[in-house]
């Protein structure tokens, strides 16, 4: 593996991770949930949140966004390893294949799923200027005017009343 592929994808694999929680946190908000469950999301709206300085609705959507496009990057990583090298066989491919679906399972599904039943949450107040750069560089991706995510879209000429 190379040096510069490995260094990119280290960053990448821990950014999934914190996305991936703090997704989970945001789909979590408002369920009826254990106790540690719960102690976990009263320590992230409590204390995470009003750092972030944004709308709960924005800051939602922007880690779905993020947990996404951090998947894509990843995939793109391993892409480059694999193809970046002419001599390639379906064994290389295969080999790829699997360590991306391990990745997701690992860092999307079972580390997410791990902070969030074993910890309450405080740990995250020190990576809160990460999320609000992570916050940020998910702003130009959405839509701009829109904290649904769905597009803007003016009145139609069906609809105006003629003069």
């Amino acid at each position: 593996m190379n040096w510069s592929v490995a260094l990119a994808l280290i960053p990448l694999l821990a950014l999934l991770a914190l996305a991936s929680y703090v997704d989970r946190v945001y789909q979590e908000i408002g369920k009826f949930l254990s106790r540690e469950f719960q102690d976990n999301i009263d320590v992230f709206e409590q204390k995470v949140e009003p750092l972030l300085n944004v709308s709960r609705a924005r800051a939602s959507l922007s880690m779905s966004v993020l947990k996404q496009s951090t998947i894509a990057a990843i995939a793109l990583t391993v892409g480059y390893l694999v193809f970046g090298n002419q001599h390639w066989d379906i064994y290389d491919i295969l080999q790829a294949g699997i360590s991306l679906i391990l990745i997701v399972i690992v860092f999307n599904q079972f580390l997410p799923f791990v902070f969030f039943s074993r910890t309450n949450g405080a740990w995250l107040i020190r990576w809160t200027w990460l999320l609000k750069g992570a916050l940020a560089s998910c702003w130009g991706i959405q839509v701009p005017g829109s904290a649904s995510g769905t597009p803007f879209v003016g009145r139609s000429r069906a609809t105006e009343i003629p003069e």
